[in-house]
């Protein structure tokens, strides 16, 4: 029996990469032989209208800025969206469909018992005889202002 040639490392390796290559050329070719989606296969507008109804009840429910956005549109007016404001901005919902936010430099209100209250610098006399702002900044913890009735 004849001896087997010897065959590098490097011919054999080129041996197995032609091999794949040419399974994978078979198989792509394996592929396009399966029968694509004619236009007979595309639902008809009825079907797709009933499907969307069935599943209607799946769908999460809208968003505050998305009810916002439709209250504005079916009202004719801007709609503040809450959920969006700070102490330093308001957002809006607009009759055009858009959301537009002011911001300001200042603050212009505080959360008090879990809903926005304008800032009322008005003094109003507290039970110990000193004064204080109707509403105070969130940022200060006591009155800014004390004044009392004394004499001298």
């Amino acid at each position: 029996m004849p001896a087997r040639p010897y065959i590098s490392g490097h011919r054999r390796c080129r041996t197995r990469l032609r091999l794949a290559a040419a399974v994978v050329v078979l198989g792509l070719a394996a592929s396009l032989n399966t029968p694509l989606a004619f236009a007979d296969d595309v639902p008809s507008a009825e079907t797709i209208a009933a499907q969307d109804a069935a599943h209607a009840g799946e769908l999460p429910p809208p968003t505050a800025v998305q009810q916002a956005i439709a209250t504005a549109k079916s009202t004719g007016t801007k709609v503040a969206i809450d959920s969006l404001a700070t102490e330093y901005s308001e957002t809006y919902a607009t009759t055009d469909g858009h959301v537009s936010q002011t911001l300001h430099p200042d603050q212009q209100r505080i959360k008090k018992n879990g809903a926005w209250a304008a800032l009322d610098a008005t003094l109003v006399a507290n039970p110990d005889g000193s004064y204080s702002p109707a509403q105070l900044r969130a940022d200060s913890p006591s009155p800014t202002a004390a004044a009392t009735n004394s004499p001298h």
